[in-house]
Formats: C-alpha cells, structure tokens, sequence
C-alpha cells in the first residue's frame, strides 16, 4: 500500500512510468492501473486540493524558467502589454493589494439612509391608507 501511495505521489509529478517502476519496484500494470483508475473519494479530493497550490506555483515557476527575456522582447506591443497586466495583477494578488476596501460606516450609513426611506414610505402607505377609510 505504501508503495503504491509513493506510486500516485511520483504520478502526479509527472515522472513516467519507468520512472516511478524503478523508485517502487511496482510492475507497469500496476502503476498505469494507479494512474488510469483514480477514483476521487472526498478524502482523496481534499488531499487533492491541498496540493494543488503548490503544484500550480511548481507549474508557474517551471514557465517562467522557459520565458526568455529575448522572447518577451520580439513578442508584438499588445502580448506585451497582456502579460505585464496578468503579472503586475498577480503580484498585487500575492502582496494582498488587490483586495478590495470595504468601509463599513459608509455601508452602515447607506443601510440606515436607506432604511429610513423605506420607514418614510411605509408611513405614507399606511396614513394613504387610514384617510381612505
């Protein structure tokens, strides 16, 4: 069991099967078995989305090391543009700056205005209502 757990956790690395047969000693059947016939349990799902910010900043870290600077320069002015967007918007997301502010006595306030609005409203219903009877 031990060894096939092992056998996911290199799979879901990306090392081939090979790979994984010589670090497990698992026959081939076995490992494409463990990689073909993943069923998701809840368990496995949450363990699986544990995992998946570090596998996403392995994945950003891996393309980032394949992007030239020379690349960058001969794209076209907009891919420019796009990609200085994506990453300025991504850095702010990391430092916590692009969260939006909330002022919560300007919601209040604009709660209360508003219901004292409603309570004037309702008011005219209900004197509306009492002179029509």
């Amino acid at each position: 069991m031990e060894a096939q757990i092992y056998a996911k956790t290199l799979l879901d690395l990306n090392v081939s099967v090979n790979g994984v047969r010589r670090k497990t000693g698992l026959a081939d059947i076995t490992i494409r078995n463990i990689r073909d016939r993943q069923v998701y349990s809840p368990t496995i799902l949450e363990s699986f989305k544990k995992r998946l910010p570090f596998k996403s900043y392995r994945l950003a870290d891996d393309i980032l090391d394949c992007v030239d600077v020379n690349e960058i320069k001969s794209a076209p002015l907009s891919t420019k543009m796009v990609a200085f967007g994506i990453a300025i918007d991504k850095a702010r997301d990391m430092e916590g700056s692009n969260r939006t502010v909330v002022n919560i006595v300007t919601m209040v306030g604009d709660i209360s205005r508003g219901l004292g609005e409603l309570k004037a409203k309702q008011q005219a219903l209900l004197a509306l209502k009492t002179n029509a009877l």
